[in-house]
Order: C-alpha cells, then structure tokens, then sequence
C-alpha cells in the first residue's frame, strides 16, 4: 500500500497487477486461494474479486462494500473456515460464511493487531497503541460473545501468529521469540534476539515450517518454526523501520515494506542454495 491505494503486486516480476483506491489509514490482505482481496478503511471494509486468465495474469475487480458501519484497524484470515477477524475501537468483530451476521467481542479499550487461529476458536485482540498496556485479550469464540475475556502477557505493537495448524501460538515482545502451545498458552521455547524494541511484526510459511520477526533497525531473522534456531539474517536495503512482512507457502520468498514504501522481495530458494554450497544449509 502507498498514499491513498492498495496496490496488488505480481510476486514474480514486482509489477503492478492492479492499483485500487482505499482511503488513507486502509489495510489489505489477501485469503489463502488467492481469490478475494480484502481492503479496511476508516467505516468500512471492502472485497475484490481476484481472477487468473488463461496466460497466468492476475486482475482485481472494482471492489464492492464488504460491510460497513466500523473501522477496520487490522485483519486476520482463518483459511480453515473461512472466517475474517477484525479489529476497531470496540474490539474484535468476526464474520464467519455460516453467519447471517458478525460477532462481536467487545474491549475495555481499542484494539489493533488482530490474530484468529484456523479453526477460528481462538482470536487475540492486540491494544492499540494508545493504551500502553501490557496484556491482550484473548476470545474463545465457542463461548457467548458476553462472556469475558481472557488476558494474556502480550503488550501493545505486539503482532501475533498462528501456525498453519493452529497448534502453536508465536508472539514477539520485549526482544524475545515465544512459541506456545495453543489452549494451555504454555510456552515451547523462547529465544532472546536482541535489545527490546518495537514493533514486533512476526510472517510464519504456509507449509509451517519458517518464521520470520523483524530485528531494529532495519533486519529480519529467518527461524526455523520448530525449534527457534537461527537460519540467517536479512538486511533491508532500504535502511529504515519495517513495517510489513510476510512468507510464501514454502518459505521461497520473503516481502517486507519500509516506511518510504519500498517493497523488498527476496528470493530464498537462491539464498538457500548459496549457504549450502557453503556448508550452511539451513536444513541442516
């Protein structure tokens, strides 16, 4: 995203696919098949429908009104029910295809990093930066939505994820890397990755295997999911505070965003096979 569009880019050639205008303050995500692209605005959050013609090239629809009536701060995608979790001043919303209407988990403050796990049970709502809080909160959708909320040590600018299959919750704070058990929260190990700091942006592959959490001022550290080992250490050529990050399927590709709105992509497959002529393979 720059200025006041989303711009859908081909992960291949880094050229435009599409460029659709959102408003300023707009956030986007794309769900897992590829086939819809949804954009959060100020009161609304809008759809576009995502096309591959016979040649292999993407397009986006003219998006349509999702919903409206709130803001969407952030967004999270269950692809296993596919389920989109939202965040604004009054908390966590959660629109669910089986649902005539969304849910909504109220907080005592506004909420912005959002995280739902696949089977779209658990939703971490993250404070906005404003509160300088030291927990989130932690919903159980199979509850009321009235019923409270449960807190967990994790502080504002904390960005959380889930693994693919939903076993494993991975949480960035205060200069250290937690993997914990989803359901009990107890934690699988921690590693310490330097001085503590802020924001705490966390990508983890689509096959599970790798995670990726950004390092001030401006790197980003590839683990391996399991164990929290090290694999290697990524600068951003850009030189400044990262600010989006994320990982393919397979961990062949890496894209983060600084903030003057230079997308990086770097490509794993050849890193990887460099260390490995070196004898550093990071499978190893």
């Amino acid at each position: 995203m720059a200025g006041s569009n989303t711009w859908l880019l081909d992960a291949e050639t880094g050229g435009i696919l599409a460029a659709i205008r959102c408003g300023f303050g707009c956030h986007a995500i794309i769900t897992d098949d590829g086939r819809s692209l949804f954009i959060g605005q100020m009161d609304r959050i809008l759809r576009s429908a995502l096309t591959q013609d016979a040649e292999g090239h993407w397009s986006a629809a003219p998006p349509e009104i999702f919903t409206s009536g709130h803001a969407a701060w952030r967004m999270s995608w269950s692809p296993g029910t596919r389920s989109l979790a939202v965040t604004d001043d009054s908390g966590a919303w959660l629109y669910q295809e089986n649902r005539d209407r969304p849910r909504h988990f109220p907080t005592p403050s506004a909420a912005n990093p959002v995280a739902i796990s696949p089977d779209a049970r658990w939703l971490i709502a993250v404070p906005a930066i404003q509160q300088a809080r030291r927990t989130s909160w932690l919903f159980d959708t199979t509850q009321p939505e009235s019923a409270p909320a449960r807190e967990l040590p994790l502080p504002t600018l904390t960005y959380p994820v889930f693994s693919p299959d939903g076993r494993t919750l991975f949480t960035s704070s205060g200069g250290k890397l937690t993997a914990s058990e989803t359901g009990t929260w107890t934690p699988r190990w921690t590693v310490t990755f330097g001085e503590p700091q802020e924001p705490n942006l966390l990508a983890i592959s689509g096959d599970g295997r790798v995670i990726a959490n950004t390092l001030l001022p401006y790197g980003i550290q590839l683990r391996s999911a399991s164990t929290g080992n090290l694999l290697t250490t990524l600068n951003h050529p850009d030189r400044r505070l990262i600010r989006w990050l994320a990982l393919d399927h397979k961990a062949t590709r890496l894209a983060a965003n600084g903030s003057s709105h230079v997308i990086q992509l770097w490509d794993l497959n050849s890193l990887h096979h460099e260390l490995a002529n070196l004898g550093l393979d990071w499978e190893q």
